[in-house]
Formats: structure tokens, C-alpha cells, sequence
């Protein structure tokens, strides 16, 4: 298997984990409160721990709301596209730390 593939399934297979503790809380709890029992237990078991610790509450707050998908596609393309502004300015800085000029990082690219 690919790294890429491996890396998908092992997310998709955490997804499914998260789901299932969801549905595990709601016998007990109400929605809202097992999406975040859900999250503190998938957070303490490193399952999704990087993405629950940045996103957890938005994770609460779409799966609670009335939110289309639409809405979300739209939601992760702005912090994909934040994410990649971020680390082009990151390049850039790094680029003229090395010494190299404006037009240079320009042409470098």
C-alpha cells in the first residue's frame, strides 16, 4: 500500500472510531454532550488528537448545527487556503533569511 493510501485509510478508520464513540455516548448523553465526551476520549486515546485538539468544537458545532455540506466544503477550503498562505510565508521568510533578494525567491519558483 502507498504511503498516501495507508495515511487515508488510517484517518478514515479513525473517523469511523470517532463515530462510534459518538453513537456509544448517545445512549447516554445528549448529542451535544457525547460529540464532546467523544472528542475528550478520542483526544486522550490519540485517535483524530491533532485535528480534535485544533478543530474539536468546530467538529461540535457542525455536527449540531444545521449545516450543509456545502458549508463545509466552503469552511475547509478557507482554512486550506489560510493553511497554504501561512506556509508560503513561512517559504518566503525562509527564502530571505538565506540571503536571496525579492527577485530572486520570484524567480526561484
Amino acid at each position: 500500500m502507498r504511503r498516501n493510501q495507508h495515511a487515508k485509510s488510517k484517518t478514515l478508520e479513525s473517523y469511523s472510531l470517532f463515530i462510534e464513540k459518538v453513537n456509544e455516548f448517545k445512549k447516554k448523553f445528549t448529542l451535544d454532550e457525547s460529540l464532546k465526551n467523544a472528542v475528550k476520549y478520542c483526544i486522550e486515546n490519540d485517535i483524530l488528537k491533532q485535528f480534535l485538539r485544533e478543530h474539536g468544537s468546530e467538529v461540535i458545532n457542525m455536527l449540531t448545527d444545521d449545516i450543509t455540506i456545502e458549508e463545509i466544503v466552503a469552511i475547509r477550503s478557507e482554512e486550506a487556503r489560510e493553511e497554504g498562505r501561512e506556509e508560503g510565508k513561512a517559504e518566503i521568510i525562509a527564502l530571505l533569511k538565506k540571503g536571496l533578494s525579492p527577485e530572486e525567491i520570484i524567480n526561484e519558483k
